[in-house]
């Protein structure tokens, strides 16, 4: 988690959610891309290794994540996804749908957490039901917004998609 910023009030009217991906850097001796995740008037960055997935294999699973919101009333957005022989974890965003909002928390999945195998696409099955006090008592950080808010950044997002150099041009 880089920095925290407030976005504008014509931008917060524009875009109640969007996460992105940015520049590329290279740090830690690897390449990363730079990210970024707006809720309402709330702004992260974060960084998105690309050794293992392409910006485009992120933008690909969370659109498959979003789309399946409607049916699952969840979805996990991963931000570092790294080959399961590397890492145990998955940094990334989780969001619940309870009638009209949105709720997301910044949520890591271990593997080892994982009773029998997980499928990388489909990390909303592995999500646990949303909580919002830890097992400690302690309230845990989370964002609200819509879910039309969510659905909007869906047909920007598959708008964008389908114009990206690595599937081709759309027809």
């Amino acid at each position: 988690m880089e920095h925290i910023q407030r976005t504008s009030k014509k931008e917060l009217k524009i875009n109640k959610f969007k996460i992105c991906l940015l520049e590329k850097r290279q740090q830690y001796d690897e390449t990363y891309a730079r990210g970024q995740i707006h809720i309402d008037g709330f702004c992260e960055s974060f960084l998105s290794p690309l050794a293992f997935w392409k910006k485009i294999d992120y933008y690909e699973n969370w659109i498959d994540q979003l789309s399946r919101l409607d049916v699952t009333g969840r979805a996990f957005l991963p931000t570092t996804m790294y080959p399961v022989e590397v890492t145990n974890f998955i940094f990334g965003w989780s969001i619940y749908i309870e009638g009209e909002a949105a709720y997301l928390q910044n949520n890591m999945i271990i593997a080892n957490d994982i009773v029998g195998n997980y499928d990388i696409h489909a990390l909303e099955k592995v999500l646990r039901p949303r909580a919002i006090i830890t097992e400690d008592g302690l309230k845990i950080s989370e964002w609200k917004t819509t879910r039309t808010a969510i659905s909007d950044f869906l047909l920007r997002l598959r708008k964008k998609i389908s114009c990206h150099p690595s599937r081709g041009r759309k027809t």
